[in-house]
């Protein structure tokens, strides 16, 4: 009896390993498969991706970020932002993204939302995001470098400039504008020091 179950419980276990390892396989056939698709990164550890189909409405547009978990240090980029239209690459450029996160919003009050992508959150939850505005005649991005350095930002009410709260010891209102230029210029900004007791 003893003989007869041994190889039965080996050929079981032969079988459940190859149930185990061939969705491993596929998966690495497949990030295999995206990697040869698409040259952006040897390695690709995270994707995000977006159709905008209803933010752009009848433009065929989808944004991605492919990343790379190499580092959650903050030392330069770590993924690479896609868009595409018409399933065709009109923009790449690679950012550093702490939780690869997407945000629509129409910072330069074209009628167009532009797309944001998290950068990084400092120890007090101080989040700054990359800015690409959208071109509402070709929907190509553009990348405004100066953006990053605005922590915690928001539109005001009415849309016309761009608030900050930053925690930091002392809370600091910010309040910027984007100018027709594209230029992040500083409006305003209020301290609220901390307790000095």
């Amino acid at each position: 009896m003893r003989l007869i179950f041994i190889p039965l419980l080996l050929l079981f276990a032969h079988s459940t390993l190859e149930a185990e390892t061939s969705p491993k396989e596929s998966i690495e056939l497949s990030r295999s498969a995206i990697n040869q698709a698409n040259p952006l990164e040897p390695l690709i550890k995270g994707f995000e991706e977006v159709y905008c189909d209803t933010l752009y409405p009848g433009e065929n547009i989808t944004v991605q970020l492919w990343t790379n978990y190499s580092d959650k240090i903050y030392n330069g980029p770590n993924s690479e932002f896609v868009f595409l239209k018409d399933e065709e690459i009109v923009y790449r450029d690679s950012v550093y993204s702490f939780v690869q996160r997407f945000e629509f919003e129409d910072y330069n009050s074209d009628g167009v939302k532009d797309v944001l992508i998290q950068q990084y959150s400092d120890v007090r939850s101080n989040w700054t995001y990359n800015l690409y505005l959208i071109d509402t005649s070709l929907y190509v991005p553009e990348h405004i470098h100066e953006f990053s350095q605005i922590k915690n930002p928001h539109l005001n009410s009415t849309k016309d400039t761009i608030t900050s709260y930053i925690i930091s010891g002392d809370i600091y209102y910010k309040e910027f504008q984007l100018t027709q230029s594209k230029n992040i210029v500083q409006i305003g900004e209020t301290i609220i020091t901390g307790d000095p007791q």
